[in-house]
């Protein structure tokens, strides 16, 4: 029997700690720790130590630090909450579990079971969430390609879960392709399909979309894995992408609003109010130097304002 979504229990079946993602190394020893920024220097410290301990084969952390690492400090992460990256995270992520909260309560005040398509659209949504974290795992890189990969799917399945959602029967749901449900989706939301072509250039390596890889180095043709330019543009892609998902988990608020105004659905509300990436693109574009692909991409969001 189909049951109204616990996302909490979905979510539980793959530790936390294994979706933490690192971005620094904490010296350059040849065993690689990676920590993030905004550990306490302190910490960072000790640990520090102890792989340089390891490295010499001693046993005194301690000793090791007073001795070999006596000048060795590591500055606090001040200012670090006003990086865009970390405000463009923290904004979606807010977002992501004031809908989540709300997905797991609205279906008990149905009185009913959910749809065969509300089920799975739920879990899918769940499983998309997951997604993002990848997607602004390999933006945090500059690996622009690989987000884009990721992204394009998640677009993919939204449309999907709109699609599927009033659907009551197997067949059905099974015979919904994902991929034309972008076109079923995009007559609703029109910027999908715009964000969709952007992402099918980029990930059917169009020649407009490729050729920014190609570089020089010491006299030579050389491929751009990663930049910081390709992290600029990632962030504003998943922006857009955010908004996308804004859009439908709103749809699903929005049809239910008969239902009681609970404080759940209260802070979905407020959150999706406070979510604004029209602001933190425009940051986006400054310190891209205007970027083509980044304003190319804020004009997709500027072009599509949230109504409502």
């Amino acid at each position: 029997m189909r049951t109204a979504l616990d996302a909490s229990k979905v979510q539980d079946a793959f530790p936390l700690y294994m979706r933490y993602e690192l971005e620094v190394p904490v010296n350059q020893t040849g065993f690689i720790v990676g920590v993030r920024k905004d550990y306490p220097a302190r910490l960072r410290e000790m640990i520090s130590a102890a792989i340089v301990t390891y490295h010499l084969q001693n046993s005194s952390i301690d000793y090791v630090r007073r001795t070999y690492l006596k000048g060795l400090s590591y500055e606090e992460d001040a200012g670090g909450q006003f990086r865009i990256d970390r405000q463009c995270k923290q904004s979606f992520l807010k977002m992501v579990a004031a809908s989540g909260a709300f997905l797991k309560e609205y279906p008990s005040l149905a009185a009913r079971d959910p749809t065969i398509g509300e089920w799975i659209g739920d879990l899918t949504l769940v499983r998309v969430e997951y997604s993002f974290e990848r997607a602004f795992a390999e933006a945090d890189k500059g690996a622009l390609y690989e987000c884009v990969a990721i992204s394009r799917m998640i677009l993919e399945q939204l449309c999907w879960v709109y699609c599927v959602r009033l659907l009551d029967d197997v067949d059905a749901v099974a015979s919904k392709n994902a991929t034309k449900c972008v076109g079923e989706a995009g007559r609703v939301f029109p910027i999908i399909g715009r964000l969709y072509g952007w992402l099918s250039d980029h990930a059917h390596w169009a020649y407009s979309a490729h050729l920014k890889v190609i570089t020089q180095k010491e006299d030579q043709s050389a491929a751009m894995l990663a930049s910081s330019q390709f992290k600029a543009i990632a962030y504003a892609m998943l922006l857009v992408l955010a908004e996308v998902y804004l859009r439908v988990i709103d749809s699903i608020a929005r049809s239910n609003r008969k239902r009681a105004l609970t404080a759940t659905r209260k802070n979905w509300l407020e959150a999706a109010s406070q979510f604004k990436p029209q602001p933190l693109l425009t940051q986006i574009v400054r310190l891209s130097d205007k970027s083509a692909d980044v304003v190319s991409l804020r004009k997709i969001l500027k072009d599509q304002p949230r109504h409502g």
